[in-house]
């Protein structure tokens, strides 16, 4: 039986491939504009890229990076998931030139561990997940397109 939510969202960036990639791609800004991500620390450089992450809801996990194409495409696999009634997931990001933009596309999906937590909450976590999607990518874009200067949490920003 199927026990994965999976979403998929594109917009368009007028911004280069690289410059979309560079930014969406390093985990130093990563909380800047992805307000599901509390915490993300890189444990491993690329090309095993490896990287925890403390995100919303309590979910944590590492993204272990099955494929770094920079500027084209990224695959990741979730693994050391917690807590347990998710069993894993995974995603992938295409960066596509476009009328001198850039069209990005993540794939997301969350898989669960148990077919009854899937069937009664199945539903509700694909529309957050696809409004989780869609809000950050708006939000990098805002920030790539230098409509919005990126979010700093109060701790960066007092003296």
């Amino acid at each position: 039986m199927n026990r994965n939510v999976t979403v998929t969202e594109s917009l368009f960036v007028a911004a280069s491939p690289e410059v979309v990639w560079d930014y969406t791609q390093d985990y130093g800004h990563r909380t800047e504009w992805d307000d599901s991500i509390l915490e993300a620390e890189v444990l491993q450089e690329p090309p095993e890229l490896l990287v925890r992450i403390r995100a919303k809801g309590g979910l944590r996990f590492k993204n272990k990076y099955t494929l770094f194409r920079r500027p084209n495409r990224t695959s990741v696999t979730m693994v050391d998931v917690k807590p347990a009634w998710v069993s894993g997931g995974g995603g992938s990001w295409v960066y596509e030139e476009q009328n001198g933009g850039t069209l990005w596309t993540q794939t997301n999906t969350l898989s669960f561990s148990n077919p009854v937590i899937y069937r009664l909450l199945g539903g509700i976590m694909k529309w957050r997940l696809r409004s989780s999607t869609r809000k950050s990518m708006q939000e990098a874009k805002l920030v790539l397109e230098g409509e919005r200067a990126p979010y700093r949490p109060l701790s960066e920003t007092s003296t």
